[in-house]
């Protein structure tokens, strides 16, 4: 067995030393290809006007519907729930906790009542790389997951693309534990903006309010050419191909053009320590700066960051630098907690908080 080494690799180094101390700070040991690391990339929307729902991509369509003041300050509004679950082979452990956890995140985000009509859908992060076993290109094309799967009980037959009101919490157990063995090279983010553009079945409601839950145990792979992850490991080609994905901070401004920043919520249980470092949960700059999420290569495969009963989990430095970057547009919208934490319902209370605070639904 080889000793463990720390990956060097420009990407990982980019978004963790860049994120924590600038591009000076980042190369002051020298950086392995001679380049020195840029800044993890916040986009170009301005964060005093957060609200200015620009489009930076021509294949992306704005929410140009204006936010309906229901009175107090707080919005009558549709509510958009996307899940994007990870089906690589880092996610059998954790597959489990799926079905009897996921119904409990989406009663802890407390929507679906009254004036407030809810969908809710189910996407896996597998879009493929083209190359390699269980990495076909293409994947599963961020088609919405409607079939219920095996092992589920109390499901209906069959269901719709996405749930509608009425919403029974139990249901998504039964079209969102998805089972794992898919793709290793997953891509998250990438995924959810396809299901998004695409809005099948018109999931996507004018005007609505979003909510996105990401369930990762692995990194984001996110890219716009899916042969820049051909050929590589694939436990590791995330951080050994990083500086040829999409930035985070870029997969952050895309987002923020399909829903603008006021109307747009994030939930992530991905690959951190359970403790977080000692870090406040709310304080993303700190949990981007442990060194626990810079990864360490073991026989070709990263290092858990956190190995648990119900779960095992990568490091996962992008997504907590894509979380970064929406949080900069929309303080107080996002939520992170480790996949290996038993209970999976703080990223959520604390979007589904401030979500309340929008909708006028809670106490």
């Amino acid at each position: 067995m080889r000793r463990p080494r720390l990956l060097r690799h420009l990407g990982v180094r980019l978004l963790l030393v860049a994120l924590a101390a600038g591009c000076a700070a980042g190369c002051a040991a020298g950086c392995e290809d001679g380049r020195s690391p840029a800044p993890v990339d916040a986009g170009p929307i301005d964060a005093a006007a957060p609200d200015a729902g620009h489009s930076y991509d021509a294949g992306l369509v704005v929410d140009a519907a204006p936010l309906v003041d229901a009175g107090d300050g707080c919005l009558e509004t549709p509510v958009d729930v996307l899940y994007v679950v990870d089906t690589s082979a880092d996610m059998a452990r954790a597959r489990g906790s799926l079905l009897d956890r996921l119904p409990r995140t989406l009663t802890t985000l407390r929507v679906g009542w009254g004036k407030h009509t809810l969908h809710v859908g189910v996407i896996s992060g597998d879009l493929g790389t083209g190359d390699a076993a269980g990495c076909g290109s293409g994947g599963d094309g961020a088609a919405m997951h409607a079939e219920p799967v095996p092992d589920a009980v109390g499901c209906d037959a069959a269901y719709p693309t996405f749930l509608a009101d009425p919403v029974d919490a139990q249901d998504l157990a039964c079209i969102g534990a998805l089972e794992a063995g898919g793709c290793g090279a997953q891509r998250f983010v990438e995924s959810a903006l396809r299901a998004l553009r695409e809005s099948a079945g018109g999931f996507l409601q004018p005007g609505s309010v979003l909510v996105l839950v990401l369930v990762a145990a692995s990194e984001d792979c996110s890219t716009d050419d899916e042969t820049v992850l051909a050929g590589a490991v694939d436990p590791m080609r995330c951080y050994e191909r990083a500086a040829d994905l999409v930035s985070p901070g870029a997969l952050a401004d895309r987002l923020a053009a399909i829903r603008r920043p006021s109307a747009l919520f994030v939930a992530a249980l991905a690959g951190v320590p359970v403790d977080l470092g000692g870090c406040d949960p709310e304080d993303l700059g700190c949990i981007a700066e442990l060194g626990a999420l810079v990864p360490t290569e073991v026989d070709g495969v990263a290092s858990p960051i956190c190995d648990a009963s119900s779960a095992l989990a990568r490091p996962a430095p992008r997504l907590v630098a894509f979380l970064r970057g929406l949080e900069v547009l929309a303080p107080s919208h996002v939520g992170l907690a480790s996949i290996c934490d038993e209970d999976w319902t703080a990223p959520v209370e604390r979007v589904g908080a401030e979500l309340g605070k929008r909708l006028c639904f809670g106490d």
